[in-house]
C-alpha cells in the first residue's frame, strides 16, 4: 500500500454494523426501504442493498420505476420464499459480512440456499466449500434434498459434482434415504439404468414401486382392489422404467411375491416370457434381456484405474481386478498365455483324489477312474487376470473347469460350465454346470465338500456368458471377478460368506472319454 493511501476500513465496517443495530433498534428513522418476510418487516436502506445484493438491485430499481411519479418515495419489497429468520441473517450479512456458523445444519443449509437467491455470491461460496469439507455425512443422510438444490443454480457446481461423487461410490444413499420419494423421476430414471450392482434387482424394484405408490396422488399399496384408474395411473408413472429391470436375474420366490403381483402394469410379452422363463424348464431368457448387474466392487477398481494418481503405473491398458494396493501387477507376469499344457492330472490347488471326484461330478458317477483329460488354459495370481484376458486364453475352448483358492481361510471354489465361453453376454441353459467348495483343511481328504447343481426348475439361468464389459458367473450365485457369492439359481448353498477374494487360479479345458497311448 502506497505510503500516501491512509486505510480506515475498521473504521467504516464498525460505522456500517453500528447502523444495522440501530435498524434493529427501530433507532434508524432514515431508512427508505421495508421488507416483508412471512409476517415480519425488515427495515433497510437501498443503497446498501443495491450495492452488496444483485436481487435487490434489480428489485429495488424496478420499484423506483413503477413509483417514478408517486410522492411516497419509501419502498416496500415481498419476499416469500425465504424463512424469516433465514433472512434475518442474510439482512445481518449484507451490513456486517459476518454470520453465524453456530446455528444447525438445515438452518445453515437453508442460509445457503437464501443467500444464492439474494445472489450474495461471498456467502455462498463461503458455505458451499463450508458443507463440502466439513459436512459430508450430513450431506449424505439428506444426500436428496442437497443434490436436487443442487441441480438449480450453476452457483452449486462444486456442491452437485461432490454429491454426484457420492452419489458414484455407493447409490444406496439415494435409495435407503427417508426422502427417496420426493426424488425427481428423472434422476430415479438415470439411477436405474446404470449397469453396475449398487442393490439386488429385487430390492430395486421394490424400491421403485414404492416411489410409484407415494408419488401424488398415491396409488393404494393393496393391488388386489386396485381400480381401472389405479392401473392405468401406475403403467404411467412406472412404464420409463421397465425396460431398464433386470427381470431375469430376480429369483423365482421374489418374482412370484414381489413382481407378479404387478403383472398388470406389465407389458404382456413380458410377462408372458417372464412366465414361461420360471414355470418351463427348458425356456431361456429372450436374447434381449438384459445381462446382470456388475457388482460393485468390480466397477469402483476400474474408476479408481482409470483415474490412478501420478505414482501408479501408466502403462496397463487394462482395469486390474481385486488388486492388493501394495503390489505393482505390472512386474507379476503369471497369466499363462501359452499353447495349452496337458497335465496328467497335476494341479497345484487341489490334488488328485480332489481332481478324481470332480471328475466323477462331470461324468455324473460315483466311483472308477478319471474318465476326462485337463489341459490347462491358465493359471496364477488372480490379480493378474483380467476379464480380457480370460476370454483370451480360454473362449472357445469347450467345457472348461474353473479352480480358485480363497484369500486367508485357503478354501478352494469352483465351477464347471460344460459349454464354451464365447464373451455373448448371454444367460447358457445347462443342467450339467455345477458349483462346489473344498474345505481348506480336507486337502488330504475331501469329505467335507459342498457341491451344488443347477436347480431344475431354473437350469436356464446356470451360466451367465458375460464380456469383457461383464462378469462370468454361475448362475447368479457365484461371481468369479467381483468376488460375490449369493444363493439363487444352484441347489445347496457352497460358502457361508458374501464376499471373497481369490489368491490364485486355474482353468481347466475338459476333454472327456479322451484317451493317450
Amino acid at each position: 500500500m502506497s505510503m500516501d493511501i491512509v486505510d480506515l476500513k475498521p473504521s467504516l465496517l464498525e460505522d456500517l454494523k453500528k447502523l444495522y443495530k440501530n435498524l434493529e433498534k427501530d433507532n434508524n428513522n432514515d431508512y427508505n426501504v421495508t421488507i416483508k418476510v412471512e409476517q415480519k418487516s425488515f427495515r433497510a436502506h437501498s443503497v446498501i442493498l443495491k450495492l452488496r445484493s444483485g436481487y435487490f438491485r434489480n428489485l429495488i430499481n424496478n420499484e423506483i420505476r413503477r413509483m417514478a411519479n408517486m410522492f411516497n418515495r419509501r419502498i416496500t419489497l415481498e419476499i416469500s420464499d425465504i424463512n424469516s429468520e433465514v433472512f434475518a441473517s442474510c439482512l445481518k450479512y449484507i451490513y456486517t459480512g459476518e454470520f453465524s456458523l453456530q446455528e444447525d445444519n438445515d438452518f445453515l443449509f437453508d442460509l445457503f440456499i437464501a443467500a444464492e437467491t439474494l445472489k450474495l455470491i461471498d456467502m455462498v461460496d463461503y458455505l458451499q466449500n463450508y458443507f463440502i469439507q466439513n459436512k459430508t455425512k450430513w450431506i449424505e443422510i439428506n444426500l436428496i434434498r442437497v443434490y436436487q438444490v443442487s441441480l438449480n443454480s450453476i452457483s452449486f457446481n462444486e456442491l452437485q459434482v461432490h454429491c454426484k461423487q457420492i452419489i458414484d461410490r455407493d447409490p444406496k444413499f439415494i435409495f435407503l434415504s427417508d426422502s427417496f420419494p420426493t426424488l425427481k423421476r428423472s434422476i430415479l430414471l438415470d439411477l436405474i439404468k446404470r449397469n453396475d450392482e449398487f442393490l439386488t434387482e429385487i430390492k430395486i424394484w421394490r424400491h421403485l414401486t414404492n416411489w410409484v405408490h407415494e408419488q401424488e396422488p398415491p396409488i393404494n399399496r393393496d393391488t388386489q382392489n386396485w381400480s381401472p384408474s389405479n392401473i392405468i395411473d401406475f403403467e404411467e408413472r412406472i412404464r420409463d422404467f421397465i425396460p431398464h429391470i433386470r427381470f431375469f436375474t430376480i429369483s423365482s420366490d421374489n418374482y412370484y411375491s414381489c413382481v407378479r403381483p404387478y403383472k398388470d402394469i406389465l407389458p404382456q410379452k413380458l410377462v408372458e416370457q417372464l412366465e414361461k422363463f420360471y414355470l418351463v424348464k427348458e425356456a431361456t431368457p429372450p436374447p434381449n434381456a438384459l445381462p446382470p448387474r456388475t457388482p460393485r466392487r468390480l466397477r469402483r477398481n476400474i474408476s479408481t484405474y482409470s483415474t490412478r494418481s501420478p505414482t501408479e503405473p501408466t502403462t496397463p491398458t487394462e482395469p486390474r481386478l481385486q488388486r492388493s494396493p501394495s503390489r505393482i501387477l505390472a512386474k507379476v507376469p503369471i497369466v499363462v498365455n501359452r499353447p495349452s499344457i496337458r497335465i496328467k492330472p497335476i494341479s497345484s490347488i487341489i490334488n488328485i483324489r480332489q481332481m478324481k471326484r470332480i471328475s466323477h461330478w462331470i461324468d455324473r458317477v460315483e466311483s472308477g477312474d478319471i474318465n476326462s483329460d485337463f489341459f490347462l488354459l491358465a493359471k496364477g495370481t488372480w490379480d493378474s487376470m483380467t476379464k480380457i484376458k480370460f476370454h483370451n486364453l480360454c473362449d472357445n475352448k469347450g467345457p472348461t473347469l474353473i479352480l480358485a483358492r480363497i484369500d486367508n481361510t485357503n478354501d478352494i471354489i469352483g465351477g464347471y460350465n460344460p459349454h464354451s465361453w464365447t464373451s455373448s453376454n448371454e444367460w447358457i441353459g445347462s443342467t450339467e454346470s455345477f458349483i462346489f467348495s473344498f474345505k481348506s483343511e480336507s486337502r488330504e481328504g475331501i469329505d467335507d465338500i459342498n457341491f451344488s447343481r443347477i436347480n431344475n426348475h431354473n437350469p436356464n439361468a446356470a451360466i451367465f456368458d458375460g464380456d469383457s464389459n461383464f462378469d462370468v458367473t454361475f448362475g447368479s450365485d457365484l461371481s468369479l471377478f467381483s468376488g460375490e457369492y449369493k444363493h439363487v439359481h444352484y441347489q445347496r448353498r457352497i460358502m457361508n460368506c458374501g464376499t471373497f477374494t481369490i489368491k490364485e487360479f486355474e482353468v481347466f479345458q475338459i476333454r472327456r472319454n479322451i484317451r493317450t497311448a
